[in-house]
């Protein structure tokens, strides 16, 4: 009995990390556009336009091959909430990978 509580309380608290964090974009290889948690803004975190792409497709399309926003390309395809959240996102020249943060800590470390 006590370990169904204990499983419980890990999967709770799993389930708020989640909630509550969002991904910290690197390449984009790791992220979906539309169903992840990736954009720097206070409600949702989640893209609110709707799915050209697909439900699949990643942030890494969204990017030139020189690792840049495809500027051009997200202002056609997302509203404009949207596109200035991504464009707001600082580009990783370096290829990092994706990496979730927490978003209510200023440097998003957990």
């Amino acid at each position: 009995m006590w370990r169904s509580f204990i499983w419980r309380s890990f999967m709770w608290g799993r389930e708020l990390l989640e909630e509550e964090s969002r991904w910290r974009i690197g390449g984009g290889e790791s992220v979906y556009i539309y169903k992840d948690c990736w954009l720097p803004r206070q409600t949702t975190f989640k893209v609110i336009s709707s799915s050209v792409f697909g439900e699949f497709a990643r942030v890494q399309m969204l990017k030139t091959p020189s690792g840049a926003w495809n500027e051009s390309l997200i202002r056609q395809n997302f509203l404009l909430e949207d596109a200035e959240s991504i464009l707001s996102i600082t580009c990783s020249f370096t290829h990092a990978a994706d990496s979730l943060m927490w978003h209510y800590e200023k440097l998003g470390s957990f």
